[in-house]
């Protein structure tokens, strides 16, 4: 299907040219200029252009539908309906093993300059694919079902049914060899333009039948999914290298607006852009999708309903590199390998879900079992989404001079824009979103059984059910691992990302909250009904990211006299200098638009109700997890070096986060069960909800281990309050983060036995237990946010310069509402209620830093060092040192709400022989302006010279508040009962600075 669609698509593109009218109506004048070129020995070239063309493909009916009386064992497995559509697609593949070239290694250059693509390599691939206005669509209408009529003694399955269906404006995989030396490129760019990418499906695989009488139901690992991608494509090069020669040229990777560039013996370099709508869409409310089994009445039968998945996914760009280098002894005087992957999207991005997994029981439930096990609802909407990842596995990899003057390397973004790697190994990604919307929906999204007659000795088990909704401007991976006993070298990882996107993540409405939930409408006999372990899951972030840069090495060296690693400011921009060298830049919010706004929100609902109650069985409802995100920049960086002998080689880490954007976390949990028992029983614990909104997160991880060396040098670490910081010394770490705009994290928790919204027949709890105990809510809103860690094995120095600036509004609150109620003349007689134990926290903070570093030294150092800080500026000076610097200037808001109560005080209500206990609930709310942890220990034995110095400056009113009803009961007539309320705790702490240093020397 995909290839006649394709050759359609060139078919109509062929046409276009015997009219020149219709070339005035349909070509763009620019893509006259469009070139694809490669030069070398072997070279592979690939065009491909879609313009104004409609490309679809559909399926209107079910691929499976069976329809029968009365039955016996019926299994419909493994069916699989598919559509992809593309409207250009290609896939390259060369093999260099065979080929008769040199094995001395060349420069190797490509780059893709406007709409024109360079590869220039002894094996060169260049492929341009674009997709210029009409339409790409897949739709999918209809589902598996079977349609019965009693099922006796014996099965039905629907088990391993897949319908998939995806739509991709172009996709192109290459893959390349080079065992001959001769250098290496792969060179791809892609771009849709004003050409919308759609997916749709609608319907259920559902399975409906009568009577079920020792008979069985599966419903097993079925999926649905609707997947829509602008742009996607895979490369991958393998090369075998021996000698490098020079470029001649300052950089190993270059990117600047639409241009991207690399120079180096084996390189990959990716271009996509989107200024498109991309849309995917699994079910409507017309047409629901996910999984049901529907049956009138069920007598000692097995429902099981599990594994099954349905999702939606809809990117802008999605992109895959991986280079792998081998080779006994690499020697250079130029770049080795670079891969630059650079992505730029501006075009909405949509992703939504109608539908879960459910099951319906219109009559009786007796002597049965029903389980709705792992099933999943996943919704993801991203902009870019990138994977960019680099092996280096050598004998000896050595340079006799390097770039920019020298073997070390350096990621930058320069002042001027431009983003730039110099090293012999680099690993860059880059990625920008404008001012569009990404947002996934996600209606339902979870898990039900409907029983609408009593059920009667049985079991209803809702457990390990998730749901999410996912959405991210820009998401990257992006990964350098190198092994060589010896290494006298360089390497730099780089990664920007750049958004002005508005984000929203929406999980469950009010007329179809998500969740867990289970409705025996007539009442409860004899049952044990667990709705536990369920999970869901909203999260909005702009830029996210995670880097990881490491050497294993026997002796690790940059091949001359190590200058100063640097990280954070440099002469001409920011980022890290150094033999090994990662550079982290995010970016939201531009002054000259409006400011983004990024929301995640979840209505969930865990529940157990119906119009009766529950005589002589058990309720559960535990260890259901919620949680709604919202972030601007979120990054995760590591750099390991590890060798025996790390006498010469420096490292850095750098990240820096800009974000300006308007923040709001909502989660909403609902937890209910009967409170009408009768020698029943219902727990409600172990259950937690949180709302959690950062507009810069990091957590920075820096490690160097090896042989201790006889020399040590001086760190020298600055940071001011405008945001900036500078580290210089042998291995170096620095973080800077500025925030405006507003953070908002709001947690809601209702845990209720017999709720106002839900009517009951019967009333009151005779010989039974309510509990509800150990469940937790929060609400956590900060504005800048690092972790960052050093860790030092051998006399080198270094440290950690921290600068974190907030302007931001911020505020969190937590409102929790924990109660047992029952209706007027209700008595609670023989029984038990405990509410205890459970926890509600509202946390709100400007910045906040933890800051460590671990060292193990040889020898004893005594050289001086110094420590300065005052309004403008804070630095330390030191073998060792750590500096933090914070300043606040927007108002920090933390309030907590919340009630326990047990409300008896009705008409002619009676507690007899019973006992109530209210204890040990806590709520809390804590606001602190600036909030940091500094800590320097050293290994036994050796005491190295340490300069630590903390710097602290809060310009805003903040508040932390407490309020709510009052813990307690109010009863009517109590006769030999025990009420107690004990042990809750309620407090409120605001702090403009708050700071714990510690310096734990060890001898």
């Amino acid at each position: 299907m995909t290839r006649s669609i394709h050759v359609q698509a060139n078919r109509q593109h062929l046409l276009a040219g015997i009219s020149s009218l219709i070339l005035a109506a349909t070509l763009v004048p620019t893509t006259a200029a469009a070139q694809t070129n490669a030069d070398g020995r072997t070279v592979i070239v690939t065009t491909q252009r879609s313009q104004n063309a409609a490309i679809l493909a559909s399926r209107t009916s079910p691929p499976v539908s069976i329809a029968t009386g009365d039955l016996a064992d019926t299994t419909v497995s493994a069916t699989d309906t598919t559509l992809d559509v593309k409207a250009g697609a290609n896939s390259t593949t060369s093999d260099s093993t065979s080929l008769p070239l040199t094995r001395t290694s060349v420069m190797s250059s490509g780059s893709v300059l406007g709409d024109t693509v360079n590869s220039d390599a002894g094996l060169a691939i260049a492929t341009q694919q674009t997709v210029r206005g009409g339409s790409v669509a897949s739709s999918i209408a209809g589902g598996t079902t079977i349609s019965a009529g009693n099922i006796s003694t014996s099965t039905a399955t629907i088990a391993r049914d897949q319908s998939n269906g995806s739509a991709f404006g172009n996709a192109n995989t290459a893959g390349l060899r080079d065992d001959t030396g001769a250098g290496a490129g792969i060179v791809s760019a892609q771009s849709v333009l004003g050409a919308p990418v759609d997916s749709t499906l609608s319907g259920r695989i559902a399975l409906t039948a009568g009577r079920l009488d020792d008979g069985r139901i599966q419903i097993d690992a079925n999926g649905q999914s609707s997947t829509a991608t602008g742009n996607t494509s895979d490369l991958g090069l393998t090369a075998t290298v021996a000698d490098v020669a020079s470029s001649g040229r300052d950089h190993t990777t270059h990117a600047v607006d639409d241009s991207a560039e690399v120079d180096a013996a084996e390189l990959l370099v990716q271009r996509q852009a989107i200024s498109s709508a991309t849309t995917a869409v699994a079910g409507t409310a017309l047409a629901p999708s996910g999984t049901l089994a529907t049956v009138e009445t069920v007598d000692h039968g097995t429902i099981g309903i599990t594994g099954n998945q349905l999702s939606a996914d809809a990117a802008g760009n999605r992109a895959t590199a991986s280079l792998d280098v081998e080779g006994a002894t690499i020697t250079h005087d130029g770049s080795i390998a670079g891969s630059l992957v650079m992505q730029a999207a501006d075009g909405n991005v949509t992703a939504s879900t109608y539908g879960g997994s459910a099951a319906t029981v219109a009559g009786q439930f007796d002597t049965s079992s029903l389980l709705l096990s792992g099933n999943g609802v996943v919704t993801s909407a991203r902009g870019n989404v990138a994977s960019n990842a680099m092996t280096v596995k050598a004998a000896e990899t050595h340079a006799s001079t390097g770039l920019e003057g020298g073997p070390i390397g350096t990621a930058l973004t320069h002042g001027s824009g431009d983003r730039s790697t110099s090293a012999a190994y680099a690993v860059h990604t880059d990625q920008t979103v404008g001012a569009v919307d990404i947002t996934t929906e996600q209606h339902f999204g979870g898990a039900a059984a409907a029983l609408s007659g009593r059920v009667t000795g049985s079991t209803v088990t809702l457990t390990g059910n998730a749901a999410s909704a996912d959405a991210v401007a820009n998401q990257g991976k992006s990964t350098l691992s190198i092994e060589a006993p010896v290494f006298l070298s360089s390497a730099d990882l780089l990664s920007s990302q750049s958004s002005d996107a508005s984000l929203h993540a929406r999980l469950g409405d009010g007329d179809m909250r998500a969740g867990a939930t289970i409705t025996p409408w007539a009442g409860i006999d004899n049952s044990r009904l667990t709705i536990d372990g369920n999970t869901l899951r909203a999260d909005a972030v702009a830029n996210r990211t995670s880097n990881a840069l490491s050497l294993t090495s026997a002796s690790a060296n940059d091949g001359g006299d190590h200058p100063t690693s640097v990280a954070g400011t440099l002469d001409s921009g920011y980022g890290a200098a150094a033999t090994l060298a990662l550079a982290s830049v995010q970016k939201v919010g531009d002054p000259a638009l409006p400011r983004p706004a990024i929301d995640a929100q979840i209505l969930g609902r865990f529940s157990v109700t119906g119009e009766g109650g529950a005589r002589g069985s058990s309720i559960d409802i535990t260890a259901n997890r919620q949680q709604a995100s919202a972030g601007a920049n979120s990054a995760d960086n590591s750099l390991i070096l590890t060798a025996a002998s790390t006498s010469n080689a420096g490292t850095s880490l750098s990240n820096a986060q800009f974000g300006d954007a308007a923040l709001s976390a909502i989660s909403a949990f609902k937890a209910v069960a009967p409170g009408s028992l009768d020698t029943a029983r219902v727990s409600i614990t172990d259950n937690a909800n949180a709302a959690i909104a950062t507009m810069n997160d990091a957590a920075n991880s820096l490690a160097v281990s090896g042989t201790p060396v006889a020399s040590f040098g001086t760190a020298v670490m600055v940071a001011d309050p405008l945001g900036g910081a500078s580290a210089m010394g042998d291995h170096v770490l620095a973080n800077a983060q500025f925030s405006q705009g507003s953070v908002d994290a709001r947690a809601l928790l209702v845990l209720a036995a017999s709720p106002d919204d839900t009517p009951i027949q019967e009333a009151g709890l005779v010989d039974s237990s309510v509990s509800i105990t150990g469940n937790s809510t929060a609400a956590q809103a900060t504005g800048n946010r690092a972790l960052s860690a050093v860790s030092l094995n051998g006399n080198l120095s270094g440290g950690i310069a921290s600068s974190q600036m907030n302007i931001a509004s911020v505020s969190a609150s937590s409102a929790e509402n924990l109660s047992l109620r029952t209706l007027p003349g209700s008595d609670i007689t023989g029984s038990s209620v405990d509410i205890a134990g459970n926890a509600s926290a509202a946390l709100a903070r400007g910045n906040v830093a933890e800051n460590r570093i671990d060292v193990a030294w040889s020898r004893d150092s005594f050289l001086p060092v110094s420590g300065v800080a005052d309004r403008f500026s804070a630095n330390a000076v030191a073998p060792v040192s750590l500096v933090n610097v914070q300043s606040n200037y927007g108002p920090i808001n933390a309030v907590v709400t919340g009630s326990a109560l047990v409300p008896l005080n009705q008409t002619n209500t009676t507690v007899d022989a019973s006992r109530l206990t209210i204890g040990g609930n806590t709520s809390t709310a804590t606001a602190y302006g600036n909030g940091a942890s500094n800590s320097i220990n050293t290994a036994p034995g050796f005491q190295p010279s340490i300069s630590m110095v903390s710097s602290q400056h809060n310009y805003a009113p903040v508040s932390a508040v407490a309020s709510g009803t009052p813990i307690g009961m109010a009863v009517g007539s109590v006769r030999n009962a025990t009420l107690t309320v004990a042990n809750n705790a309620i407090s409120a702490s605001a702090y403009g600075n708050i700071v714990t240093n510690t310096v734990q020397v060890t001898r």
